[in-house]
């Protein structure tokens, strides 16, 4: 802001409005959806900011023995950034390849189309199963958090028929993801039905294990369960 020559920059009031536009973001976010994870999604204005200050610092000591050095650090970090996220993002298409979309085609073709299925995570499952889901992420029922909050998910399964169940899962030595969902849920301790376990779809756990500690953004596996009474 007290630049030589800001006043007469024709980029300085969309520059401004934009940083206002961008904490208010994430004054909205902080407030609505405190959560960590997610791969930066929601949080992807921040990078955009974050960029353009670095490349605007650039520019404006430009001519200057800093501005060069500057210019000289900020492309070795971009190359390197470019280098090292490539990497993590290619792990997490193998796992999206080989645990969420595999388990979806194992319902489309192994699961008759008469048993209804529940999910916490449907997107790959929803597009490429090509069937119905009851959603338990609150995505489509809002209402859905108020059966969390009274302990009742199990009753929700119940009373919507599902028969099978997919949820992210941890590794067979439980030391994956954040947190055990089918127990989270309150599934594992449900007096009204029994879960068993038929299949676990899973990725080498390190190539996991690379693409999930920048992102926190899934779980281990993809574990698909029946509803025994």
């Amino acid at each position: 802001f007290q630049g030589q020559g800001w006043q007469d920059d024709d980029a300085r009031i969309p520059l401004v409005l934009f940083l206002s536009w961008m904490i208010l973001h994430n004054i909205c976010y902080m407030i609505y959806l405190p959560i960590i994870g997610t791969a930066s999604r929601y949080a992807s204005l921040n990078h955009i900011a974050l960029w353009l200050a670095l490349g605007l610092g650039v520019w404006y000591t430009r001519g200057t023995r800093y501005g060069r050095w500057a210019a000289v650090g900020l492309i070795t970090i971009a190359f390197a950034n470019t280098i090292y996220w490539n990497q993590v993002y290619d792990a997490n298409l193998d796992h999206m390849v080989n645990v969420r979309i595999a388990a979806a085609e194992y319902i489309s073709n192994q699961v008759p189309q008469d048993e209804i299925f529940a999910a916490s995570d449907v997107g790959a499952l929803r597009y490429y199963g090509e069937r119905p889901l009851i959603d338990l992420g609150g995505l489509i029922d809002p209402e859905l958090v108020d059966w969390y909050i009274a302990g009742s998910l199990d009753r929700y399964l119940v009373d919507n028929d599902v028969s099978y169940l997919a949820l992210p899962g941890l590794s067979d030595e439980n030391d994956g993801g954040i947190f055990d969902l089918a127990r989270e849920m309150g599934f594992k301790e449900s007096n009204l039905f029994e879960l068993r376990k038929d299949q676990v779809f899973e990725i080498d756990h390190q190539r996991w294990l690379f693409g999930y500690l920048p992102t926190v953004n899934y779980q281990d596996t993809v574990d698909l369960y029946s509803l025994v009474d």
